[in-house]
């Protein structure tokens, strides 16, 4: 079944009277993300925050559990110490 598609979206109910065992909804999820992602980012560009915007957010210890990220974190230690470099600007001065 495909939101949007030539086939008419049916029921579990319909589609086993049909003769279906199973179905499935590859693109539900990626329209689902898409117009998350556009309201989401529409409300970026007028506010010019996230505070406030009516989007569903997962919870991100959640969401970095379901990454694998709780894994990293856990066998690099607690924290991370990032270092200040070095970069090369215009006329070749260096700038922290």
């Amino acid at each position: 079944m495909v939101e949007g598609g030539r086939t008419p979206i049916l029921d579990a109910a319909t589609l086993q009277k049909l003769g279906y065992r199973l179905a499935i909804f590859p693109a539900l999820g990626f329209l689902a993300a898409g117009a998350v992602l556009e309201k989401a980012y529409a409300g970026l560009k007028a506010t010019g925050s996230s505070v406030g915007i009516d989007v569903p957010l997962y919870p991100f210890k959640d969401f970095s559990a379901l990454m694998g990220f709780d894994w990293v974190a856990s066998s690099i230690g607690s924290t991370v110490t990032l270092s200040r470099t070095t970069v090369p600007t215009a006329g070749g001065r260096r700038s922290d």
